[in-house]
C-alpha cells in the first residue's frame, strides 16, 4: 500500500527553472526541489508512483525553504486581493507560517533537551 502524502505548498521559479514543494508524509514534513515539469508530470501519475517518487527524492524541511514559500504565497495573496480573484492562498500562507513556527519550536526543544 502506498504511503499517504499531502502537498502543502508548491512554487515555481519565474522562468520555470526550478519547482519546490513542501509535503507531508508519514506524519513528517519534507521538501523536494526538481524541474517543475517533472513535478507536475509525476504528481499526475497514480498515487503509489507519486508516493515512491516523493519518498526517494525528499529532503528534510528547513526554515529557508519555508520562508521562500511564505514570501511567494504572500506575493500571490497580495496580487489576488488586488485583482479580486477568488482562491485560497491565504490558507496556504497560514499553514506555511504555522509549519515554520512548529519547526523553530522543535529545534529549540531539541537543543534544550541536549543541554
Amino acid at each position: 500500500m502506498a504511503e499517504k502524502w499531502t502537498i502543502i505548498s508548491h512554487i515555481e521559479s519565474p522562468f520555470m527553472e526550478e519547482g519546490s514543494i513542501i509535503f507531508e508524509m508519514q506524519d513528517s514534513y519534507w521538501q523536494l526541489e526538481a524541474d517543475p515539469y517533472k513535478i507536475r508530470e509525476v504528481v499526475n501519475m497514480p498515487s503509489y508512483i507519486v508516493s515512491d517518487w516523493l519518498w526517494a527524492n525528499r529532503k528534510p524541511l528547513d526554515e529557508k525553504i519555508i520562508e521562500s514559500h511564505i514570501i511567494r504565497k504572500e506575493a500571490e495573496a497580495k496580487y489576488e486581493s488586488m485583482h479580486a480573484k477568488p482562491g485560497s492562498p491565504s490558507l496556504i500562507l497560514e499553514s506555511l507560517k504555522a509549519l515554520k513556527r512548529d519547526l523553530i519550536i522543535g529545534m529549540v526543544l531539541r537543543n534544550d533537551s541536549k543541554e
